[in-house]
């Protein structure tokens, strides 16, 4: 019976295949997985989860914007990726803050250096928006900083041609106002079991 129905299953799925095989590029392949680590963070309660949901979605990110040859992104994905993995090790404070700070530094020459126009200005302020909110110990205030960076991303996405950029851009917004609403009466005093961290990361 196997046997039989496969001819059928193949002729049925070619046309899918015909559409989805061109589409799966590496470049649509990692855009796609940044989507949707950058649409889940905003909607975590846990800062851990959401430093490494972040950090994920950051990697995916720098290789969709290396694919796509924006060197300001992928700089700036990389700096964020590495933000929140140091993030996610601890709370703010002590020589944590003091290197998130300095990596605005790394910010600055990064673009100075990868430099095309407005599109590296928007990933710069944006990345710079993110540095700050995962300072942040209260998730509500990380959220409203993150809702700056997401839209000077979307300035950046816009103008480099990243559907998936701009997609994700979309549900990120989105997610960071479900969460801002959903979490709105939520106390916002930190867990002793995680002090006061702090959380986040895009592509973004």
């Amino acid at each position: 019976m196997r046997l039989r129905l496969a001819p059928s299953v193949l002729a049925f799925l070619q046309p899918i295949f015909a559409v989805v095989e061109p589409a799966a590029t590496p470049v649509n392949v990692m855009g796609a997985a940044g989507v949707s680590l950058g649409a889940s963070w905003a909607l975590l309660r846990h800062r851990p989860t959401v430093f490494l949901c972040q950090a994920l979605g950051s990697a995916c990110f720098g290789i969709h914007y290396v694919l796509l040859g924006s060197a300001t992104g992928a700089v700036m994905c990389a700096i964020s990726m590495l933000q929140s993995l140091m993030a996610r090790g601890g709370p703010p404070g002590g020589w944590r803050t003091r290197v998130q700070m300095a990596s605005l530094g790394a910010i600055l020459i990064a673009t100075y250096e990868t430099w095309l126009g407005l599109p590296s200005l928007a990933a710069a302020l944006g990345s710079s928006f993110a540095t700050i909110g995962r300072l942040q110990r209260d998730l509500q205030r990380m959220r409203l900083f993150f809702l700056a960076c997401s839209l000077l991303w979307a300035v950046h996405n816009l103008l480099v041609g990243s559907r998936f950029g701009n997609a994700s851009d979309v549900m990120t917004i989105s997610g960071i106002a479900i969460g801002l609403y959903v979490h709105r009466w939520r106390a916002t005093a930190p867990s002793p079991a995680i002090a006061p961290p702090i959380a986040t990361a895009r592509l973004q």
